[in-house]
């Protein structure tokens, strides 16, 4: 057997040696933020606590510090059924700290990122600390992920530009939490819901609502008229966005610029009126309806279209 003479036994020795910080326990731990959409958003989630020890060894190339090693594991789904799952380990490289996804700044405070390829389903985790030395702990329900809100159907989906509107967004996880809540975006409007319903809460100490139902006033004149893309934002950090291609179409009020003939005899018979102007639909095959006031008497008639192009959602515009 060959022993390494001195000065491979020094460098052995000096690869070999580490010093670690501390050597207690860590403890339970804080995380801010305690919610994250990990779906489309890179979110940095500082850790609070005790003990938080990394090792510091010394190297060829000089001293590396071997960072705790944090992980998160999925205990709970939405629906607050029991959902374990392994560990997800949070990225780090001690012989490469560019490239870490975790950060050391004291014994009392670390901070990691949850990212989209870290691939984490939605639910509530568990947080776990283990110190190089072997010491670990672990915070129970300590971060919520959720997913993007999703946008499924906008009632109605066509509507007077010129006149105040409310709309109704359906789909599920628009959240509300700590007096917050999502933001509406309309052409170039950001609008917050008058109202939102169908909600549950969600599990973890953090009191998040998530809600299937929001209604969004629309003043009339407000939002540019045509086909404008409807999209719901959740309130930061859970900021993700839907990513449905719906939309709702504006369109101006009729106006009439002339009726033919203006002078009929209402006692002999049916008689036939051409009404021009412009903004006249038919939607889904169903014409417009022309309203006389005759005195007190308002009449309501049936119109056939003519002279029309055809927009979206089987909409003819006259």
């Amino acid at each position: 057997m060959r022993f390494p003479g001195r000065v491979g036994l020094a460098a052995l020795l000096a690869v070999s040696c580490g010093k670690r910080l501390e050597g207690a326990r860590p403890g339970e731990v804080s995380l801010s933020p305690n919610l994250v959409c990990a779906a489309q958003l890179t979110t940095r989630v500082k850790v609070t606590g005790t003990n938080l020890s990394p090792l510091q060894t010394r190297a060829l190339n000089g001293p590396l510090l071997e960072l705790p090693v944090l992980t998160l594991s999925r205990t709970r789904d939405l629906d607050n059924a029991a959902a374990p799952d392994p560990a997800v380990k949070i990225p780090d490289d001690s012989s490469d700290p560019g490239a870490s996804r975790v950060r050391w700044a004291s014994q009392p405070e670390m901070s990691f990122e949850v990212f989209p390829e870290l691939a984490l389903k939605a639910g509530l985790y568990d947080f776990g600390v283990a110190n190089p030395g072997g010491e670990s702990s672990n915070t129970a329900g300590a971060l919520l992920a959720v997913p993007p809100p999703t946008l499924t159907e906008v009632v109605p989906d066509l509507a007077c530009g010129d006149l105040d509107n409310s709309l109704e967004l359906r789909g599920d996880f628009f959240l509300q939490f700590g007096g917050l809540q999502p933001t509406i975006k309309l052409a170039n409007l950001s609008l917050s819901p008058a109202s939102m319903s169908d909600c549950r809460t969600l599990p973890g100490a953090g009191q998040v609502s998530a809600c299937k139902t929001m209604r969004v006033a629309l003043a009339k004149k407000a939002a540019p008229l045509g086909t404008q893309r409807v999209t719901v934002e959740n309130p930061a950090p859970a900021g993700c966005s839907s990513s449905e291609p719906l939309t709702v179409t504006l369109v101006p009020e009729p106006t009439v610029t002339k009726i033919e003939p203006d002078l009929v005899c209402s006692e002999q018979g049916p008689n036939t009126l051409k009404v021009t102007g412009a903004g006249f639909l038919t939607v889904d095959a169903a014409a417009p309806v022309l309203n006389l006031a005759l005195g007190i008497q308002v009449l309501s008639l049936v119109t056939v279209a003519s002279d029309c192009t055809v927009g979206n959602r089987s909409v003819n515009f006259r």
